[in-house]
């Protein structure tokens, strides 16, 4: 709770903290004018002038170590927040460099086909509409980033394995599904494999990011702990709560507020994410969530419009 305060104070203008500073020093001088006649009783003649100025001696040497401990408390704080701080900045910082360089990427696949004489038509429409491997991309670079920033002076046995996803409806039925995810292990999501092999189409029906889409969530949100019974977290199969702990999930928006699927990252450790952190997440995932709602609306555009011609002259994509 304290540090919450002292985070709060940091992040005031500085006008305003310079005023509470000006206010408490005030306060302390009028303390400090208030005992100082107790104080003085010290030297009086009466008997009981001494034990009572001895008193409020006693009283303002342990207000001092009180507001010296405070402020000694309020730097240590104010240290780790900056390097908290910093971290992040870089993080973000790093996502912007990523994305440039698959935009980068991307151009590059242009400008060979301009090379050409003959343009394969797959190859024509994977580069200048989409497909599914350019969404895997930046999800991997999404994973990439929290990865590399957040397992930082880590022993090897206590590694978070971080795994990110992409939630959206499907282009074979009108079911939610994992269009593309990434993790250490390179391992397919379990309740993917539920939804491909075992036929569960509605599988994620009663998940966290179908809960935000219904409800037309726009913030970023944040799970600390799955097992909280105030999360109200419903697990998709036996022990998943035990791999999810912690979960941050962030909308795909379209420009018209659409939502055209969710961004998800969890991992196994309780309380990692926090809700003080929200505002970087937000920051972190918007860096990649314009890219991803690109490629998402030119996938469906490409196919309502070969839906209305009569003999497509491009085979239909649905990757997913």
């Amino acid at each position: 709770m304290i540090k919450k305060i002292f985070r709060k104070f940091y992040e005031m203008p500085p006008s305003v903290t310079a005023s509470i500073r000006s206010v408490l020093a005030i306060v302390a001088f009028l303390i400090g004018v208030i005992l100082q006649p107790h104080i003085q009783r010290i030297s009086g003649s009466q008997p009981e002038d001494l034990p009572w100025g001895l008193f409020w001696i006693l009283f303002l040497l342990v207000i001092a170590g009180i507001w010296g401990g405070l402020q000694y408390w309020y730097r240590r704080t104010l240290a780790s927040y900056k390097t908290e701080s910093q971290a992040q900045e870089r993080a973000i910082a790093d996502a912007r460099e990523r994305m440039t360089a698959l935009n980068v990427e991307q151009l590059a696949r242009c400008d060979k086909i301009m090379e050409k004489e003959i343009v394969p038509i797959d190859e024509l429409r994977s580069v200048l509409i989409c497909e599914l491997k350019r969404i895997d991309g930046v999800i991997k670079a999404a994973w990439e980033v929290v990865n590399s920033h957040h397992n930082v002076s880590t022993a090897a046995t206590e590694r978070i394995n971080f795994e990110m996803t992409l939630i959206t409806t499907s282009l074979q039925d009108p079911e939610l599904t994992i269009a593309s995810w990434c993790n250490r292990d390179n391992i397919r999501p379990k309740s993917l494999g539920l939804r491909i092999d075992d036929g569960k189409r509605e599988i994620y029906r009663s998940t966290e990011a179908a809960k935000m889409i219904a409800r037309r969530g726009t913030e970023t949100m944040i799970i600390e702990d799955t097992s909280d019974p105030a999360t109200d977290y419903e697990a998709l199969y036996e022990g998943q709560k035990t791999r999810i702990r912690s979960s941050v999930l962030h909308p795909i928006l379209s420009p018209k507020g659409q939502h055209l699927g969710v961004l998800v990252l969890h991992c196994e450790r309780q309380n990692f994410f926090r809700k003080d952190d929200r505002r970087y997440w937000r920051e972190l995932f918007s860096v990649f969530a314009p890219s991803i709602t690109l490629k998402l609306e030119r996938i469906k555009a490409f196919n309502k419009a070969t839906r209305a011609w009569p003999s497509p002259p491009i085979p239909m994509y649905e990757p997913y």
